[in-house]
């Protein structure tokens, strides 16, 4: 995930708390980012293609199994938009 950390950043997306920036009145930590597409790791982390399918993760206490898309979490539009900033790849 540091390759899309370092590419948020330089289109000033990462604030002082060093949480990411997905809109002016909204924001996520890295943590839980990962947390939903922590398997997008590695050399897809910066995949428009990855970030945008379906991702399963552990949720809640006691820890659940969830399968969700970047649509059903919230996140595609924000995708969208990085992919358009050139900050995602294809």
């Amino acid at each position: 995930m540091q390759e899309l950390y370092v590419r948020l950043e330089e289109n000033n997306l990462i604030d002082s708390g060093d949480n990411i920036i997905l809109s002016e009145f909204s924001g996520v930590t890295k943590s839980t980012f990962e947390t939903f597409f922590g398997d997008c790791a590695g050399e897809n982390c910066c995949s428009y293609a990855c970030l945008s399918g379906s991702h399963t993760f552990l949720w809640g206490d006691p820890p659940q199994e969830y399968t969700r898309t970047a649509e059903e979490l919230g996140y595609q539009q924000y995708f969208d938009t990085w992919l358009q900033l050139g900050i995602l790849t294809n």
